[in-house]
Formats: C-alpha cells, sequence, structure tokens
C-alpha cells in the first residue's frame, strides 16, 4: 500500500508519459516535461541507491548451500523464561540446536532436517537460520526443544523452589517459585499458581506446594529483577535455602526482611551466597536452627542485623565487630553459647556517630517488634533511620564475663544481656556509655555491687538496671 492510498483512501492516478510538443498551449507544454523530467530523474536517483545499498549489503552475505546428508545446528528464537502468561524474547541471547540430518531442499531458500520423532516442530527451515555443523557428527550440542510456541521454544518446569501468596487486583493468590529444564537456579521465575497449572497441567504440584504461614514484608525481587527495595507485598514463603539463592542474584538489593516464615528451617549452611549490597538483613521469628554461618560475613555493608527469636546454636561470630556500619544487632532469644565476642566492642559505628553519618541509612518502612511475650506480639512502625544504636544479646546461654571495652561504645543507646550466664563483676568503664538510655544485666550471675559511676549518665534511666547481685 503506497502512502497516497493510506491518506486519500485510493490507489493514485498513473502518469501518462507526455509526449513534447503534443499541446498547443505553451505554458502546457512547459509543465507537463518538466514533471516527466523530474520523475526520470527520481527513478534514476532510486535506482543508484538501490544498487549502492544492494553491493553494501551483499558484501556480508555469501551464498549457502546444503547438499543432502550435510550436518547443520538451526537457530530458534531465543527465548528466557519471563512469565508463562507473557512470554518474552530475549534479543541478546544466541542458542543453536543440533546437529541435525539434511533430508532435502525445499525451494530456493529452505530445507528439510531429519528432526527427531517425538519433535512437534516444523521440520522445515530457512536457510538464515542454519549453520554448518563441523564437529563429530555423532554429538549432540543441545536437544531440540519438544515443542515451540510462536517461534520460540517451550520450556519445561524442572522444580518447585518455593511459594508464597501476593495481592493481585486486591485478593490473596497464589505463586510458586519454578526452576526451568537447562536454565540455572538464578533463571527461576515466580509463577501464578493458577496460570502455570494451565499451561503445564500434566505437571503435579500436590507435594511440591508448600505451607503457608503469616505475613512477610520483603524489598528487592524474588524474580531478580527488581534493583533495590519495593513495595511491601504480604507474601509466606517456605525453603529459605532456595529462596536466598534467588535472592542473592538482586545485585543492588539493599534491605530484605522475612519475618515469620520458613518455620522450623534451618539457616542454610551455602558459604558461596553473597549480599554484597545489604545494609538490613531481618531472618526472626521464624524458629529456625542451625548456627551463625559464615557467608554473614561478605555483609560488609550490613547497618541492621536481627536474627532474633530463633534456635539458633553455637557461639557468636568475631568477624561481627569488624562489620564498620553495623549500628542495631538483634541476637536475642536464641540458644547461642560461649563468650560474648570481645570484638562486639570495635563495633566502629557504635563508638564514633560519625561513622553513621559517612554511611547514610536506607530509608525503607517496615515493622519491628517492640515487646514479645507468651501471650501477645507488639508491633512498631519504623524507618531504619530512626532505630537506635542497638546491642541485644538476651535470652541466650552466654558465659563470660561483661568486658570493659563495652564503655567505648559511646553511641551506644541500648545495651541488653538480660538472661545469659555471665559471671563478672559490673565494669565502671560502662560510665562511659554517655548517652546510653537502657542497659539491661538482669538475670544473670553478676558479682559485686553496681558501680556508683553509673549514677552519673545523663540519659540513663534507673529503672532499667536490674542487675542480679551476689
Amino acid at each position: 500500500m503506497s502512502p497516497f492510498q493510506v491518506l486519500y483512501g485510493r490507489l493514485p492516478p498513473d502518469l501518462i508519459p507526455y509526449p513534447p510538443g503534443s499541446s498547443n498551449v505553451a505554458a502546457v507544454d512547459e509543465v507537463l516535461v518538466a514533471r516527466d523530467t523530474l520523475i526520470r530523474q527520481l527513478k534514476d536517483n532510486l535506482a543508484v541507491a538501490k544498487a549502492r545499498m544492494e553491493a553494501k549489503a551483499n558484501k556480508k552475505r555469501r551464498e549457502v548451500n546444503f547438499q543432502p546428508g550435510d550436518q547443520v545446528l538451526v537457530k530458534l528464537r531465543p527465548y528466557r523464561q519471563i512469565s508463562v502468561a507473557n512470554r518474552l524474547t530475549n534479543k541478546l541471547s544466541k542458542r543453536y540446536y543440533g546437529p541435525f540430518e539434511v533430508i532435502e531442499r525445499v525451494g530456493k531458500v529452505a530445507y528439510r532436517l531429519a528432526l527427531p520423532p517425538t519433535s512437534k516442530i516444523h521440520p522445515v527451515f530457512h536457510v538464515s537460520i542454519l549453520k554448518p555443523f563441523n564437529g563429530d557428527a555423532q554429538a549432540v550440542v543441545v536437544a531440540l526443544p519438544a515443542d515451540v510456541e510462536k517461534g520460540q521454544p517451550v520450556e519445561q518446569p524442572l522444580a518447585i523452589c518455593g511459594s508464597c501468596r501476593v495481592l493481585r487486583n486486591g485478593a490473596p493468590v497464589r505463586q510458586v517459585l519454578v526452576q526451568w529444564t537447562g536454565r540455572s537456579p538464578t533463571e527461576a521465575t515466580w509463577e501464578y499458581l493458577e496460570e502455570f497449572q494451565g499451561a503445564y497441567p500434566t505437571y503435579h504440584l500436590e507435594d511440591k506446594v508448600f505451607s503457608e504461614g503469616e505475613g512477610n514484608d520483603t524489598t528487592g525481587d524474588m524474580e531478580s529483577r527488581r534493583s533495590t527495595t519495593g513495595d511491601l507485598e504480604p507474601r509466606s514463603f517456605s525453603n529459605l535455602s532456595s529462596s536466598l539463592k534467588v535472592l542473592q542474584y538482586c545485585l543492588n538489593l539493599t534491605v530484605l526482611v522475612l519475618t515469620t516464615n520458613f518455620y522450623d528451617e534451618q539457616l542454610p549452611p551455602d558459604d558461596a551466597l553473597q549480599f554484597k549490597a545489604l545494609k538490613a538483613l531481618v531472618i526472626a521469628n521464624y524458629r529456625l536452627t542451625g548456627s551463625i554461618l559464615p557467608w554473614l560475613n561478605g555483609l560488609t555493608q550490613l547497618q541492621l542485623l536481627d536474627l532474633s527469636w530463633n534456635h539458633l546454636t553455637g557461639s557468636i561470630p568475631t568477624y561481627l565487630g569488624d562489620f564498620r556500619s553495623l549500628f542495631y544487632l538483634d541476637l536475642s532469644n536464641n540458644s547461642l553459647s560461649g563468650e560474648i565476642p570481645k570484638n562486639l566492642t570495635q563495633l566502629q559505628s557504635l563508638i564514633s556517630s560519625d561513622i553513621l553519618l559517612e554511611e547514610p541509612s536506607t530509608d525503607f518502612t517496615f515493622f519491628k517488634y517492640k515487646d514479645m511475650s507468651m501471650s501477645r506480639v507488639t508491633y512498631q512502625y519504623k524507618q531504619i533511620t530512626t532505630f537506635p544504636p542497638f546491642l541485644d544479646l538476651s535470652s541466650k546461654l552466654l558465659t563470660g564475663r561483661i568486658w570493659l571495652e563495652f564503655g567505648n561504645l559511646k553511641n551506644l543507646h541500648i545495651l541488653d544481656l538480660n538472661h545469659n550466664n555471665l559471671s563478672s563483676s559490673i565494669p565502671g568503664s560502662l560510665s562511659s556509655m554517655i548517652i546510653i538510655e537502657t542497659l539491661d544485666l538482669s538475670f544473670n550471675s553478676l558479682t559485686g555491687t553496681v558501680p556508683a559511676s553509673l549514677v552519673s549518665l545523663t540519659f540513663f534511666y534507673p529503672s532499667s538496671v536490674l542487675p542480679t547481685i551476689i
């Protein structure tokens, strides 16, 4: 269709060549001769431009011919699973399948290939997506997918790594985390369960959909595509290990809050987990077992760490004291044992307020428990920037002494060491924590008396000092 027809809705009029001198009116003769001259010039220019473009394009073209019996590779349209419902094309990917034997030539530019009997793909391919195979004819580089949809290979699910509930149009719906056949775990995607079952009706999910729990606050993306922090969506997750393996590829993830989910699972022992940009990590209220593992050592930008209300065992890692920006640490209500690492008295952000100014906290709203008892849990809505410098090592099995060096933590607001088996005296150096608001040393096996110097603390609430003195 010509532009004229698009504009006027009819075919353009035919331009009949004009023989010069056919009109008795000189002006008419002059106009028509000029018109024909212009038309010939335009056609000549178009022909020259076409020849120039052809010559340039043909420099990169080659004559490709295959004979029956030749081995070729087939390039299908590149495809990376984004959604079962909305299939998207990854144009930068290249993938060949085969090799396959050429049976015959079909027309001038197509060939029929000997595909596997189980293949549902049409065996005739354009020469432009075929590539000569020069290797071992018996080797299969990539097996051809059984079927394609709209020119793209149909992905097959390999495993269900997790499940959750999300809000969709205001209603809670189930999603499943799917790992695809031939794809790495980093390419696992969240799919709506109903759409997934419609696309894969023969894939049995009865033993693969996980249990539900209460809500969950997350930032970043379980699909590994949102980059930093995102809106809160109520979710109920299971399979903590698989979820963390996917989340670690959110390279710009700064806040990760996974509360009241993954019940009775184990803190992943995978040392290879990496969250280099993470500034806040909350994995609390899970009843998780295991120990605080070395993979947390890579969270060098961490400002807030909350692993409270789990069943973690073992000792507190000394490397936590090396986190320059860590100002909020809550390991309370676990079963951790051993001495308090002396390194914790060297947390730079608790020694100098300048550290916090150098490392601006990420503003992201989420719920943080304020008080917890056997009967109820009270929540408080906060931001990281509003959290006080905080160190809570209470309700554990810690032994040993209260280090004199705790007095160096001049920026600390709250120190809670209650319900342990600490057996030293109370150091007078604690009076150097000049802006301390809460100091709880109760329910330990401390000796001696409360140092008189603690009375001089300006911001100190006397009612919060409840040490058991023997």
